[in-house]
């Protein structure tokens, strides 16, 4: 069995990534994701698009709540940094149920509205698409937290662990899906 002296408690916390441990498999480690992370297109672009009128908005975006490759890959080395042994271990999803997915928009004085919910895949990497009707004023919101205002425009996924009995609620900010700029060019305004 690896020495875990090094390790925080169980389960481990590592940047907000949940990792427990398997009883039956001392070879393999469970996460849970810290935020969830865009869909990607082929060209490795979160899926989203903000289309504006004069009269209303439309949100569609996909999300998914796994981490990515990289993102895993991070993970194995901060746990070998932490204990050298558990550095073959095998990384998996942990077993967990997504209770709800919700897109949530917060106005100029910080209130939350949640914009819609949706099912999402009842497997890794648990991805959920949305489409969402926006009034002018969400819109032009939601057009700013895509060009970089952070604190503005989130994802939610809320879900039970199968080695808990409380749901979890992980959340991430749509602006850092985008760097600088980038941003802008998910946005078709039409006059």
């Amino acid at each position: 069995m690896p020495d875990d002296s090094r390790m925080p408690p169980l389960p481990y916390d590592i940047d907000g990534v949940g990792v427990w441990r398997d009883t039956a498999d001392p070879t393999t480690l469970y996460y849970l994701p810290a935020i969830p992370v865009p869909e990607l297109n082929p060209g490795g672009k979160p899926c989203l698009h903000l289309l504006e009128t004069p009269e209303q908005g439309t949100l569609q975006l996909g999300t998914q709540f796994i981490l990515r490759p990289d993102s895993e890959a991070a993970l194995k080395v901060r746990i070998e940094a932490l204990n050298p042994a558990l550095g073959c271990v095998r990384l998996q999803p942990l077993p967990l149920q997504v209770l709800k997915a919700a897109v949530v928009l917060a106005d100029e004085s910080g209130t939350e509205t949640e914009l819609g919910a949706a099912k999402s895949s009842a497997f890794p990497p648990f991805a959920t698409v949305f489409s969402l009707a926006l009034t002018p004023a969400q819109a032009a919101r939601a057009s700013l937290a895509i060009t970089g205002g952070q604190g503005i425009l989130f994802v939610e996924y809320t879900v039970q662990p199968r080695v808990s009995d409380t749901p979890e609620t992980r959340r991430c900010d749509v602006a850092r899906w985008f760097l600088g700029n980038e941003g802008q060019s998910f946005i078709r305004i039409l006059a």
